[in-house]
């Protein structure tokens, strides 16, 4: 009886001893904390389809348009990857999990050690098709890194992350509540080529985002890419839909930090307000091919859809306006910086 008392006391001993003592190194010791995460869809879409296409003529794009941005901008995760990094050890990550949501809010109840965490989430990776992401020893290197090709295809999800400094600590009941944002962006240009007998039209996009850094919320800017639009099924009517999905354009008061864009501003606009570019391309029906160079002042955001309508003229060129300036050039021939399959 008395043995069994004193083995029973040194564990209770050993048991202090390893979770409780002063000036003891916690990390061994831990319990189980919530984790609630919700997808926070903060978006312009509706307000912008309503108030750019708002005519009777533009309905059939705007059709097109939501169903073609449904799978994008959608509160719904897919999967989700969560990742915990020690702060106090160099930021070197110390725990991964892997989830199927299939939800816009859930719970999940882990077992951590009592630390400081930044804790990196990522919603909707799964499926995409030309964004990347592996999860890294360090939190500083977690990034979304876009496919490098000549030309970059529309992302095909809405990609979503958080970040969240957590300090879960000893004998406390902590619940934890995690926030995911829109990372990716949407654009369209909607041309209205009555009377123009245009047999192809295809547009490209410039000066957007290459990549995302999760843990300091910054998007890179190093490889120029090229994003091509994909031609939306426009039923009824005179007006053709070219819309793609990217990562965000430069920011104005941050655009000098990043290398100058190759690509040339439209005539009569080339200044420090002109923050990304498009060329759309139309086929007229004599064969010749009309470049517009498209400059545009206005940063496209996360979370953001902008649409921007133009009307056409028989020779393939549009209109400038306020918001667009617009360079041409008639009887275009194949080279140069960017060529695309016309």
């Amino acid at each position: 009886m008395v043995k069994h008392l004193l083995t029973g006391l040194m564990v209770c001993g050993l048991l202090l001893a390893g979770c409780s003592a002063i000036d003891e190194d916690l990390d061994n010791c831990g319990k189980e904390y919530v984790l609630r995460y919700d997808l926070r869809l903060l978006t312009n879409m509706t307000t912008e389809l309503e108030t750019v296409l708002s005519e009777d003529a533009d309905q059939p794009v705007a059709e097109a348009l939501r169903d073609y941005l449904r799978p994008i901008f959608t509160d719904y995760a897919h999967d989700v990857d969560l990742a915990f990094y020690n702060v106090t050890a160099d930021s070197a990550l110390s725990h991964h999990e892997e989830h199927i949501m299939d939800a816009n809010q859930t719970s999940y109840t882990i077992y951590l050690p009592v630390r400081q965490y930044m804790h990196l989430a990522l919603a909707n990776i799964a499926d995409a098709r030309n964004v990347s992401y592996s999860v890294p020893e360090r939190s500083s290197d977690a990034e979304l890194v876009q496919q490098k090709t000549d030309t970059v295809l529309p992302h095909n999800t809405g990609l979503f992350t958080a970040r969240l400094p957590m300090d879960v600590q000893e004998g406390i009941d902590q619940t934890f509540f995690v926030h995911l944002y829109m990372v990716n962006s949407a654009l369209a240009l909607v041309v209205d080529t009555t009377d123009c007998h245009i047999t192809n039209l295809k547009a490209v996009a410039f000066d957007m985002a290459d990549g995302f850094l999760m843990r300091d919320s910054v998007y890179t800017f190093t490889s120029q890419p090229v994003v091509a639009t994909d031609v939306l099924n426009v039923n009824g009517g005179h007006q053709a839909c070219l819309a793609t999905v990217c990562f965000p354009s430069h920011r104005p008061v941050i655009r000098y930090q990043y290398p100058a864009s190759p690509y040339p501003a439209a005539e009569g606009n080339q200044n420090a307000n002109e923050i990304w570019h498009m060329r759309l391309y139309a086929t007229c029906s004599d064969g010749k091919v009309t470049e517009n160079v498209l400059s545009f002042r206005d940063p496209l955001l996360a979370g953001n859809l902008k649409i921007f309508k133009l009307r056409m003229f028989r020779d393939g060129s549009v209109a400038s306006s306020s918001s667009v300036g617009v360079s041409v050039t008639l009887d275009w021939k194949p080279g140069g910086t960017y060529t695309p399959s016309i």
